[in-house]
């Protein structure tokens, strides 16, 4: 008999998943647990998923500044449950006039997501996820296990695109997606619809493990097919000594430097795949296996435009701002979404094979990194941590040349004196107290979309 509290987290799991499943959480060299995750994925959703895969290689077409039919089809189903999207479209001819459409922004999930959840959608199977903030501020977004079980085939078509195609079983390991935080959700899994191939999210910082050396050990003992990560958690995977070769490394999160990129392949003689992804959208690019600073947009159930500040569409190799419509999250309808981040849009064909139009010129998350006083090294994702637990709307965090670091913030409400003092001690407690640091309240960006992460120091390798 499989235990209910798996099941109710894996309902396809089966008796001959338990081996593999029961070994990653019990091996001699696994991290310390601190969580535990399934994907909640039913056969109706496998259904669902396979048409998703399907279409990613029979619908992909050459791009056009023109949103396709299927999609403006999409609105006209959805856009009187939508709130936002009756509000934005009164008036309105969708074929004649879509580019006159108010566009949706990321403070309209943030502060009204009552009007961005349809009227009439069930809420049966709500998963909330929360945001990394790196773009603003964190943000809740719900999501739906099927939205969310159609990242594999997005993966597995990007590691396709770049000759990379892994070999699923209940005996192996899938994948292992790498931190390098301070704090983090660690835990391992399978994944059923992928033959029951195991999953672990594992944390290389040593507070996560009981021995040092247990972290080569145990990627190296279960040799997942290729890794997740951003680039902070591979640049600190780089300073370990393993044997193990991935046949990929996909990074997600924010902008990957070519050098790198470059010590990655040149390390691990593997493939380096840059993702471009956003919690409120999922999946939107993936690196050209042939020009890696160019990005395939990659589902074939969304629109991008690069539009200006007031949402008029730009036209082609035109910097402006990625606004996306589409989508398969049921919550969260994208109405002309805009992302927060710039680039530039190619539809000319790729030399590749992949017909998509390319995102270059990226301006997105840019690699960060700090340093306190002793030069030690300090993930800004450990900063968004302790920023999500207190009432900041926006904030600017910035190191200058001398170590000294200033930090500017929009506050919800006041904070009251104890909040104060001990939100200070946090940040300069994950500076092990190497740190000087001046905090004010009255962050202002002009209208400007704040950047939260800035440094006057470069990063060596």
């Amino acid at each position: 008999m499989i235990p209910e509290e798996i099941t109710s987290r894996l309902p396809l799991f089966t008796h001959e998943h338990l081996e593999l499943y029961t070994k990653l959480r019990e091996h001699e060299h696994s991290p310390i647990w601190n969580y535990t995750c399934g994907d909640r994925i039913n056969a109706d959703d496998v259904l669902l998923i396979d048409s998703f895969k399907e279409n990613l290689h029979t619908k992909r077409k050459k791009g056009s500044l023109e949103i396709p039919e299927e999609i403006l089809n999409w609105i006209e189903q959805i856009k009187d449950d939508v709130i936002l999207f009756r509000e934005n479209t009164r008036g309105l001819d969708l074929r004649k006039e879509f580019s006159k459409i108010k566009c949706m922004k990321r403070e309209d999930i943030a502060r009204h997501l009552e009007k961005v959840v349809p009227l009439s959608v069930s809420l049966d199977r709500l998963i909330v996820n929360s945001t990394s903030g790196t773009t603003g501020h964190p943000i809740i977004t719900p999501n739906h296990p099927t939205a969310i079980g159609c990242y594999t085939p997005l993966l597995l078509f990007s590691l396709e695109r770049h000759g990379v195609k892994p070999n699923f079983t209940k005996d192996n390991v899938g994948c292992m997606l790498i931190c390098a935080q301070k704090e983090t959700a660690v835990y391992s899994t399978v994944v059923p619809m992928l033959n029951g191939t195991g999953f672990a999210k594992i944390n290389l910082d040593l507070s996560s493990w009981n021995k040092e050396e247990s972290r080569v050990r145990y990627i190296e003992d279960f040799s997942p097919q290729f890794l997740t990560g951003d680039p902070f958690s591979f640049s600190e995977m780089l300073k370990l000594d393993m044997k193990y070769k991935p046949s990929a490394l996909v990074s997600t999160s924010m902008t990957m430097s070519t050098a790198l990129r470059e010590k990655l392949i040149k390390t691990y003689n593997t493939k380096v795949i840059d993702y471009y992804s956003l919690n409120e959208t999922g999946p939107i690019a993936y690196s050209c296996p042939h020009n890696p600073e160019e990005f395939h947009i990659l589902p074939t159930d969304i629109f991008v435009e690069i539009t200006d500040n007031e949402g008029n569409p730009l036209s082609e190799h035109t910097t402006g701002e990625i606004t996306i419509t589409g989508g398969r999250n049921p919550y969260i309808p994208l109405l002309r979404y805009k992302t927060g981040d710039r680039a530039k849009l190619k539809l000319e064909t790729c030399s590749c094979g992949d017909p998509t139009p390319r995102l270059y010129d990226m301006e997105t998350r840019e690699q960060v990194l700090f340093y306190n006083k002793k030069n030690q090294l300090v993930n800004p994702i450990d900063i968004t941590r302790i920023m999500k637990r207190y009432p900041i709307l926006q904030y600017e965090f910035k190191q200058k040349k001398d170590l000294s670091c200033v930090l500017s913030v929009n506050k919800l409400h006041e904070f009251t004196h104890l909040e104060n003092t001990k939100f200070q001690q946090e940040l300069e407690s994950l500076f092990r107290n190497e740190i000087d640091l001046e905090i004010n309240f009255d962050l202002d960006t002009n209208g400007k979309k704040p950047v939260p992460y800035e440094s006057e120091i470069g990063f060596n390798l």
